[in-house]
């Protein structure tokens, strides 16, 4: 990728690392950062792109929680679906993901 060019003398960047930007439960970026060798300013990439994401995933998580209103589903019941998509760790996904998949161990029996 071709590092672009500073906005205040016109002169090409250099790539100066990212900085991650996180959002607890969703996840994170990484929007790289650039510096000019003529004027030494500090430039980074856009990160529009990561906010539009989260609001559109929080106006879907909106249209859901209205229409489990609008079906009677308990505030229980909605709290543990939503922490269901949107888990709080490692443990708390592989955890809903596998319940399901427990199967009983069978009785061995002799020959």
């Amino acid at each position: 990728m071709v590092p672009p060019f500073c906005p205040g003398c016109g002169a090409q960047t250099t790539y100066n690392g990212y900085n991650i930007y996180t959002k607890k439960g969703l996840g994170s970026v990484k929007i790289g950062r650039y510096r000019c060798p003529s004027c030494e300013k500090l430039l980074e990439e856009g990160k529009g792109f990561w906010e539009e994401l989260k609001e559109d995933l929080f106006d879907v998580l909106k249209h859901i929680y209205q229409r489990m209103m609008v079906h009677h589903v308990s505030y229980r019941g909605i709290s543990w679906i939503f922490d269901i998509i949107l888990s709080k760790g490692k443990d708390t996904s592989t955890g809903h993901s596998m319940a399901p998949l427990i199967v009983p161990s069978l009785p061995v029996e002799d020959i």
